[in-house]
């Protein structure tokens, strides 16, 4: 009897363990799932004010993601004039001193569905290709189709070097340079 007494309770010292666990484990999972939640609203609100701020003129947006390119290391940034339309809106010189050129694209937050096609990707790179230069950045607050992410991969295996800012990846990395550098990005916000 003692030994049947002794089983049942280590049974059910057990089944409260696993209850108190698993309550643990979907408590932590839902608090998870609610911060996830939270910062895909705060990455949405990011963008809405971005295009809200920049929308009338796309000359300003130009000029604050050079401020952001400047934060995040890349030097001799200039904003190209405003009456250029030949696909690079910026051009920076790298952490190698190499020369890259930027296509900078504000998207309307209501048509986030109309992703930067290959079309805008080739108007830049045609740039790049009539000034001999082999590295080239997109910096978008949408992200690009899939016909312009397999044209950058293809460019990149031809030789090019092409990267790319979509709206969630620059959402983040503003985050992180705002942690390093709010006071300057502030600034030329409200310059």
């Amino acid at each position: 009897m003692n030994s049947f007494l002794g089983l049942l309770t280590i049974i059910i010292f057990i089944l409260i363990i696993h209850l108190g666990l698993d309550s643990y484990l979907k408590i932590k999972n839902k608090h998870k799932e609610d911060l996830k939640s939270t910062i895909d609203v705060l990455k949405v609100i990011t963008k809405h004010e971005c295009y809200e701020k920049f929308s009338g003129d796309s000359t300003e947006f130009e000029k604050w993601i050079a401020e952001f390119l400047t934060l995040k290391g890349y030097r001799n940034v200039l904003v190209s004039p405003k009456e250029s339309d030949d696909g690079k809106d910026i051009i920076v010189q790298n952490k190698n001193g190499e020369t890259v050129y930027v296509s900078c694209k504000l998207s309307d937050p209501q048509n986030w569905e109309n992703n930067v096609s290959k079309s805008e990707i080739q108007k830049l790179v045609g740039s790049m290709v009539g000034d001999s230069i082999k590295a080239g950045l997109v910096i978008t607050t949408a992200a690009l189709n899939s016909e312009a992410k397999e044209y950058i991969m293809k460019l990149n295996g031809l030789g090019y070097r092409m990267q790319i800012i979509e709206g969630d990846v620059l959402v983040k990395e503003l985050y992180n340079l705002r942690k390093k550098h709010l006071i300057p990005l502030y600034n030329s916000v409200q310059g």
